[in-house]
């Protein structure tokens, strides 16, 4: 429910930065988007797959990764476009590409800011969740290729 909360609160941010935009978005933005969208979807199939036994731990896992991956990504990209310096300097919002294009570039300085700092908790949350997921897909013996040529027949259809 943490990652949830944080998935949340990035998603509203990033939202709000593009909604206000006044000529369109930079694809660094955009992309922080898309992986919070990726991170939902993640999310929702892992609630999931613990109530319904008809998905597989198997694209459970590959759904964490993977969101795990493009968080990473978008907060690096993000962090590094920003370069995080104060939103009260009119030198840094005048020269910063992803801050400009909006009516009022303090807030969306410390909007940009804010959801970069939300996209790390995600990112933080996802590593857990991934680990967790694999460390029970072994546990499982779900992950060991062995496993399947082992187990082989049960003994009642033999």
């Amino acid at each position: 429910m943490l990652t949830a909360f944080w998935l949340l609160l990035a998603t509203c941010l990033t939202g709000n930065v593009i909604g206000d935009s006044l000529n369109g978005t930079p694809a660094s933005i955009n992309y922080a988007m898309f992986s919070i969208v990726w991170g939902w979807f993640a999310l929702l199939i892992g609630i999931t797959s613990y109530f319904l036994e008809f998905i597989p731990l198997i694209v459970v896992i590959f759904w964490d990764t993977w969101a795990t991956i493009f968080i990473f990504c978008a907060a690096v990209e993000l962090a590094a476009k920003l370069g995080v310096h104060s939103c009260f300097n009119d030198d840094y919002l005048l020269n910063t590409n992803l801050i400009g294009g909006s009516s009022n570039l303090t807030k969306r300085c410390q909007e940009l800011q804010a959801s970069d700092a939300f996209l790390w908790f995600v990112f933080t949350c996802f590593v857990i969740i991934t680990a967790l997921n694999i460390r029970r897909a072994t546990k499982m013996d779900i992950l060991s290729s062995e496993a399947s040529r082992i187990r082989g027949l049960a003994m009642s259809y033999v």
